[in-house]
């Protein structure tokens, strides 16, 4: 029977528990599925395609036509807007050109 080094026991251990951490991680559910943060509920960052004119003028249409309370437009590192969304709403704003 070959005997191991203390060195290649510890890697073979580190190996042993990087795996198993690597399996529990793989069958719990994500953090997609958990339930929002108290206060978060409804409320999404929207990013918009790059060819949009100007973040505040979509802001306001999406306002008007899909119920969307903007708290905060967003027109330098991304176009977008922070708003809350009605969950009635939200596939119909995703879907809006």
């Amino acid at each position: 029977m070959a005997v191991l080094s203390p060195r290649l026991t510890m890697f073979i251990r580190a190996a042993a528990l990087t795996l198993m951490t690597l399996s529990v991680a793989a069958v719990m559910p994500g953090t997609a599925t958990a339930a929002p943060p108290e206060g978060l509920k409804d409320k999404y960052i929207v990013v918009l395609k790059d060819t949009v004119g100007k973040s505040r003028g979509v802001a306001d249409e999406h306002a008007r036509n899909h119920q969307v309370k903007v708290s905060r437009v967003y027109s330098h590192a991304l176009k977008g807007y922070a708003a809350e969304i009605p969950a009635g709403r939200l596939i119909a704003l995703q879907h809006d050109p």
